[in-house]
């Protein structure tokens, strides 16, 4: 979460939310498709890194965009 915000400062929340989805992607397809436990491993650290680089980045942008009365809800769901 900590390396994220020096990322989500230089392109901004909505843009590195949008790009974050390709390494996120690319971790489920390893998952999917791991020919060996080793990939399995990777698809595991590659899922991890990227759900860390989305929570402080999620949370914030959720509290820009949404109405105060649906804000707890859509900060607790992310």
């Amino acid at each position: 979460s900590v390396a994220s915000g020096v990322i989500v400062e230089l392109i901004g929340r909505k843009k590195f939310l949008i790009l974050i989805n390709f390494p996120f992607l690319l971790g489920l397809l390893l998952l999917c498709f791991a020919p060996s436990y080793a990939i399995l491993l990777l698809a595991n650290v590659v899922i991890g890194v990227t759900v860390g680089l989305t929570e402080a980045p999620n949370n914030s942008y959720n509290g820009e965009v949404c109405q105060p009365e649906i804000r707890g809800a859509m900060s607790a769901n992310s």
